[in-house]
């Protein structure tokens, strides 16, 4: 597995980024690679986190899942999603993140 790392720059891009539509955010989110955006989320609330993985295709949300540590409660995330999506979401994990 790749090994991604955000530097503050980034992190600061994101952040004000969110103060900003959800438009401008996915756009910038899609610099990132899913590692990078697990990363993120070490550092983010949970209303940023859930505001960043529904703007996320499911591809790219299951990535981010699946990278986000343990102690940072990815099955936190899924739960504040609509059903729909965490179905999708969850199906599209690989066998052993599920």
């Amino acid at each position: 597995m790749q090994s991604f790392d955000l530097d503050r720059t980034d992190v600061s891009k994101i952040k004000a980024a969110l103060g900003g539509d959800d438009e401008q955010l996915k756009i910038i989110l899609e610099e990132y690679h899913a590692s990078e955006i697990a990363i993120l989320f070490e550092s983010l609330n949970k209303d940023d986190r859930q505001r960043i993985i529904n703007l996320l295709s499911v591809e790219i949300a299951s990535e981010v899942i699946s990278e986000m540590h343990e102690e940072s409660h990815p099955e936190e995330l899924l739960l504040q999603l609509h059903p729909d999506k965490r179905t999708e979401i969850v199906e599209e994990l690989d066998y052993d993140d599920a």
